[in-house]
């Protein structure tokens, strides 16, 4: 028969608890790392799509500015703006988003 005294459940209850300590500061590691990973993707992904729209609305005469905050979208007044009246006193229209 195994007789087991409070001294062995002490270094029992030590062990595990090294153990599952151990597990979780590796399992919050490995989290904070692909959330790192997760978010460059994303910020990536980000600057990819305002780089390709600023792209596109500079080709068709707009002005964009993304490093504004929030980011601002200009076009000079000289130019007609389907939909919108023509305003002649103002140098350009700022279209807020």
């Amino acid at each position: 028969m195994f007789r087991c005294s409070i001294r062995d459940l002490l270094w029992l209850t030590a062990l595990v608890a090294l153990g599952v300590g151990w597990w979780l500061d590796h399992r919050r590691q490995d989290t904070a790392s692909g959330n790192a990973a997760f978010e460059n993707r994303q910020l990536q992904w980000r600057n990819d799509r305002n780089e390709w729209i600023k792209r596109l609305m500079e080709g068709d005469g707009w002005q964009v500015d993304f490093d504004s905050n929030p980011p601002k979208i200009i076009r000079r007044s000289d130019q007609r703006i389907p939909g919108l009246p023509i305003n002649r006193n103002a140098y350009h229209t700022e279209l807020n988003y």
